[in-house]
């Protein structure tokens, strides 16, 4: 199969399934045993015409037509591209949304708002519904054909772009988990070979639960608490997969639930004969019908292939021409040599220089330079009580590589910040800067007054690692404005 065949039967495999969905949502499982569907229906749950999708396959088009303009992963367009979905009617079938997730809405909303992309996401415990993983096929195409990402096995690469990709919408360890899950199997599912459909599944799943468990890096990039027994146990009835496929229906959940989400889909791929009989099996298990019908039917695309989706089926879908147009675009642009990824990690790449000043009027203020010297990152520290004159210049070896801050600020994404912050209700207070300087001496400046990106703390935590202790004052400045001011989501 070649990338464009592949890349089709993923994509529309999402669609249709989601398709079939649609006009029975929210339906239980009592009402499709006594009234299974069985083939395209009409209108239904949203009055809909035959072969509508819903926001499931609009943002996941919505994703590959961003990854298809900027050449790769940016993640402040896809949200604006998530905006003008939700305001606009953009990336549906009609012109008209009538599906919303609140998780989704809430993030998308967010970020009109002017919260830095990869802050968006619900984190909390509720927060855990399928809408992140509904969307991630194109990402898990990119990851499986066009990168080297997962070539040899799971990186910290892949890792990183699977888990921006979630987090716009959802940051809680347990959605990002699923989607890791979903690429993997995806992947495997391409690359499938001479091995049973169980082997391939059970593979993709042991590899992202065990590299969680024993990926040290991570551990420390992601927080102890992603680790933890919760989470890993939310996953755990999916070790076992055979004794997972013989599971009856009684004990598999097909709700909004992201966990339950994934469940339903590999259940469902695991016992079934052919694309429609697995998009029917999820189809027919009730409740959030659209959700679990895209999530399984993109793995029965790329299991069954574009070929086995029933041509009566492919005939009625909205927009076919334009999303097979998106599709041989996709393929195209994605198969590029040397595409880059993430777009911001590549505009890090060439990163040589980044000074840090904060301070205020009456407090003093302080400047950090960070820089390469041989093979070492190094700093200088500058200190003032008085505006514009810094004194006591010191130069220090940093108990960091570069690489590893340049890393460090990969994960801040402090190039997705925007270029000014400010609280104008607040006349003196603090004021900071932040200048990166690149190899092609290109400079941005980063600026702000008693305002801050949501995640600024991060990079003061970073920096107070890296000089050892200077930023101590500023630190506990920050968590006390966020404990008494800042806004609830």
């Amino acid at each position: 199969m070649n990338n464009e065949y592949i890349i089709k039967s993923g994509i529309f495999g999402t669609v249709v399934g989601d398709a079939l969905g649609v006009p029975v949502e929210f339906t239980s499982r009592v009402q499709r045993r006594e009234d299974p569907v069985t083939d395209m229906r009409e209108y239904g749950t949203h009055n809909q015409p035959k072969g509508t999708w819903s926001d499931d396959s609009s943002m996941m088009l919505a994703t590959m037509d961003s990854m298809i303009q900027n050449v790769g992963v940016d993640y402040t367009d896809i949200m604006s591209k998530f905006g003008g979905w939700l305001m606009h009617g953009e990336y549906t079938p009609y012109g008209n949304v009538f599906d919303v997730g609140i998780t989704c809405s809430s993030a998308v909303n967010r970020y009109r708002k002017g919260t830095d992309p990869l802050m968006c996401g619900g984190v909390g415990e509720h927060d855990n519904g399928n809408g992140s993983l509904m969307r991630i096929m194109p990402v898990s195409l990119y990851i499986a054909l066009f990168s080297n990402y997962w070539k040899t096995g799971i990186n910290k690469d892949a890792v990183e772009i699977i888990h921006n990709a979630s987090v716009l919408t959802h940051r809680h360890p347990r959605s990002l988990i699923a989607c890791m899950i979903y690429t993997s199997i995806c992947h495997e599912l391409i690359y499938k070979g001479e091995r049973s459909l169980s082997d391939l599944v059970g593979t993709a799943i042991t590899q992202v639960l065990d590299f969680y468990a024993e990926n040290a890096e991570h551990k420390m990039l992601l927080g102890e608490e992603f680790f933890s027994e919760l989470e890993k146990d939310a996953y755990v009835q999916l070790r076992d997969i055979e004794s997972f496929k013989m599971l009856p229906d009684t004990e598999i959940y097909s709700s909004g639930y992201v966990v339950h989400t994934l469940e339903a889909a590999v259940w469902c791929l695991l016992n079934s004969k052919s694309y429609a009989d697995c998009i029917l099996k999820a189809v027919n298990l009730g409740d959030d019908t659209d959700t679990v019908g895209a999530v399984t039917g993109g793995l029965a695309g790329l299991w069954y292939g574009y070929d086995a989706i029933p041509v009566d089926w492919l005939g009625v879908i909205a927009k076919r021409d334009w999303i097979e147009e998106l599709c041989d675009q996709f393929a195209d642009v994605t198969s590029k040599p040397g595409m880059p990824m993430d777009k911001t990690n590549m505009k890090l790449a060439g990163l040589k220089k980044m000074v840090f000043e904060i301070g205020g009027f009456f407090g003093g203020s302080k400047r950090h330079s960070f820089f390469l010297e041989g093979d070492k990152l190094c700093f200088t520290r500058e200190f003032s009580m008085l505006p514009n004159l810094m004194e006591k210049k010191e130069k220090c070896d940093a108990d960091m590589t570069w690489e590893t801050f340049i890393e460090a600020l990969n994960a801040i994404h402090v190039e997705t910040w925007k270029d000014s912050y400010e609280d104008l209700s607040i006349l003196d207070g603090t004021q900071w800067d932040l200048t990166l300087e690149y190899d092609d001496s290109t400079k941005r400046v980063i600026s702000g007054s008693n305002d801050y990106p949501d995640n600024y703390v991060d990079l003061i935590l970073l920096l107070n690692r890296v000089t050892g202790g200077d930023f101590d004052s500023d630190l506990e400045e920050f968590i006390v404005f966020e404990d008494e001011d800042a806004p609830e989501d």
